[in-house]
């Protein structure tokens, strides 16, 4: 269709559990909630319906995309497309149950955000808990190597 690919990004909850220094969500204006059902399947029709060029799809934006409680659903539906998809987390409430979920789900990559190197710094900058991020992280990391899958790909980004 001599269209040029795209990312497809997805912003589908806008609350957020951390409170980062760098990243003043307090601060921000819009109201905060979980975008609704219809308007989830009005991007998914017409994504199908356009054969939208979509190189990836990326669930992120200024929240936190696990606070939404039909994440999974969500990204099964972009994967079902056959479309690569990559979610941006703090992990903060990646549970064992959701890293398996995702896991199976062959998602791509999971870019998650981990902010100081102490657990004083973590919870200075951040405003989450070290230790609980930290066990979700080892936790989906042994989850892929019992399922031996090379997905989700692990990055973590800190400032």
């Amino acid at each position: 269709s001599g269209k040029d690919p795209f990312n497809l990004a997805l912003e589908t909850s806008n609350f957020c559990p951390a409170r980062c220094l760098m990243r003043p969500h307090s601060s921000m204006k819009r109201q905060k909630g979980v975008m609704n059902d219809e308007v989830f399947s009005k991007i998914i029709e017409r994504v199908k319906q356009e054969s939208l060029p979509i190189n990836k799809v990326f669930f992120s934006g200024l929240g936190e995309p696990l606070t939404d409680p039909q994440i999974i659903q969500r990204i099964k539906a972009f994967k079902e497309m056959g479309l690569p998809v990559k979610l941006y987390s703090n992990a903060h409430l990646l549970t064992p149950e959701i890293s398996r979920r995702l896991v199976d789900l062959k998602l791509e990559e999971i870019n998650i955000s981990f902010n100081g190197a102490t657990p004083e710094n973590y919870q200075k900058v951040m405003g989450l808990d070290f230790s609980r991020t930290k066990e979700n992280i080892e936790s989906l990391l042994k989850i892929r190597k019992e399922r031996k899958s090379n997905f989700p790909k692990v990055l973590i980004s800190s400032v």
